[in-house]
């Protein structure tokens, strides 16, 4: 699996999965324990508001990192696969359309299991941590988002924050050792590339 074209795609992976892995661990270990140590309801939730609004409102940075993850992790994987199991015919290599430019111009290098293995591992566990963010961290984020503190109670207040603290601190939990894996997965393969 060494290609010049796996092997690009597998930096840029590398590297974005590792970036977006620092921002979720960042919310983990700083952020949430900062804002848990605001006793007032309405001032965590306002906290969150705040922060979350900057990244909802498109910080170009994040979104370039976050995206541009969700195109090469799939990216690497497609080409990283087709390397491992090209379809020869009458000489010409046959792929799926969208790799079969990028594999046809890269040496095909036959793997042994390991890489293949290392490579359905540490994507799937990126995707498990995207359908996390987008089933459970996004929702509730936006539910954060259209709360309107002039118009609720105390208790209202507190119930909301009850309702989204500690799933989403559990979710981003999950989200965080699921991309702890997958960069840690990425970083070997690149490493042995």
């Amino acid at each position: 699996m060494t290609s010049s074209t796996f092997q690009i795609l597998l930096l840029l992976s590398s590297f974005l999965n590792v970036l977006i892995l620092g921002i979720v661990l960042v919310f983990a270990v700083v952020i949430m324990p900062g804002f848990a140590t605001l006793h007032n309801d309405a001032s965590f939730l306002q906290a969150f508001q705040a922060v979350d609004g900057i990244i909802q409102r498109g910080a170009p940075v994040f979104k370039a990192v976050w995206l541009g993850s969700m195109v090469t992790v799939p990216a690497t994987f497609a080409v990283g696969m087709a390397q491992q199991n090209p379809v020869a015919v009458n000489g010409d290599l046959e792929a799926a359309p969208l790799v079969a430019g990028m594999v046809r111009s890269s040496a095909v290098v036959r793997c042994g299991g390991w890489e293949t293995a290392a490579l359905v591992a540490g994507t799937t566990a990126f995707v498990l941590g995207q359908v996390v963010t987008l089933t459970l961290n996004i929702p509730l984020n936006n539910r954060v988002q259209t709360l309107d503190f002039k118009a609720l109670s105390a208790s209202e207040i507190a119930t909301e924050r009850a309702r989204f603290e500690k799933p989403w601190c559990r979710a981003n939990n999950i989200r965080t050792s699921l991309w702890t894996f997958s960069s840690l997965v990425f970083l070997e393969l690149l490493r042995r590339a």
